[in-house]
């Protein structure tokens, strides 16, 4: 269940912020390790706002105007932290803003 959570702030993250309200998702196994990419296409995310995303009440500047409180993502990297997981952010040319999660299997 809190999986399901940290992977659907991610989602609603994606969509929320991409001018055309769509996220990508992508789903695979490498080694030993379970790989959750979620990539929504919009301006890439600045480093001063990408170092701080993940702290509680946390808003980048470019929320501004859209509804929200800056707990979804600290949650979710509370969670997946729990089941012993990563959580990276980046940003592509072609795939804009990505959260990737690593988790290792069971």
């Amino acid at each position: 269940d809190l999986l399901y959570i940290a992977a659907k702030n991610l989602v609603e993250n994606g969509c929320k912020y991409s001018p055309d309200n769509t996220a990508r998702i992508n789903l695979s196994f490498a080694d030993s390790t379970t790989v959750i990419a979620v990539s929504s296409i919009g301006d890439p995310i600045a480093g001063e706002d990408r170092e701080r995303l993940f702290q509680p009440f946390y808003r980048a500047s470019a929320a501004a105007g859209t509804s929200g409180f800056g707990l979804g993502l600290a949650l979710a990297q509370r969670i997946v932290g729990l089941h012993k997981g990563v959580i990276r952010v980046n940003w592509q040319e072609d795939a804009g803003n990505i959260f990737t999660v690593y988790l290792p299997m069971a």
